[in-house]
């Protein structure tokens, strides 16, 4: 009897810890198809970075028809992405997801703790910058998106062209975020 009642207060204490769970919102009225989409990226990106649950916090998705760059962007500051519109059901929630892929880089502090180790996997020469490379897709950091996309996603279609994912990158981030 003395166990049973053991577990379950440890259990509590461990509920009380845990803090509440992210959220992903949409602050503007979007079709059903849009927060379908949404709600199963969100669902499965959560889903696969349980150990970032606490450091990935609230962000906010907002439909635009112009972003400059490409066709989403995350904004560290606002906790915001953006993501143009019109595009295709099946572009959207990869797009989502990458971006996604930018808010635990900088929210869960990925550079520092697994940068060294990630670039090494992707075969990038150690000492380059996070964010540094001669084209955007060069860069570590969008290196490390796509391996985002790829985890929650199980696939990649829009840069699957310009950036390889490796196996080993794919090991390191999904480890990195189911460590308890």
């Amino acid at each position: 009897m003395p166990v049973v009642a053991l577990t379950v207060v440890m259990g509590v204490g461990v509920a009380l810890n845990a803090g509440p769970a992210p959220r992903i919102d949409l602050p503007q009225d979007v079709p059903g198809q849009v927060e379908e989409l949404v709600d199963a990226t969100w669902s499965s990106f959560v889903d696969s970075f349980p150990a970032l649950r606490d450091c990935i916090g609230d962000v906010a998705v907002v439909l635009v028809r112009d972003v400059t760059g490409g066709d989403a962007s995350y904004s560290a500051s606002e906790r915001t992405i953006r993501i143009e519109i019109p595009t295709t059901p099946e572009r959207f929630p990869e797009s989502l997801a990458h971006e996604l892929g930018h808010l635990i880089e900088e929210s869960c502090s990925a550079p520092e703790a697994i940068g060294a180790e990630f670039m090494s996997a992707q075969a990038i020469p150690a000492g380059t910058s996070w964010r540094g490379g001669d084209h955007w897709f060069d860069t570590p950091s969008e290196q490390f998106a796509e391996t985002v996309v790829q985890i929650v996603r199980g696939e990649r279609i829009i840069h699957a062209d310009v950036i390889n994912v490796s196996d080993g990158a794919v090991r390191l981030v999904s480890e990195w975020g189911a460590r308890s």
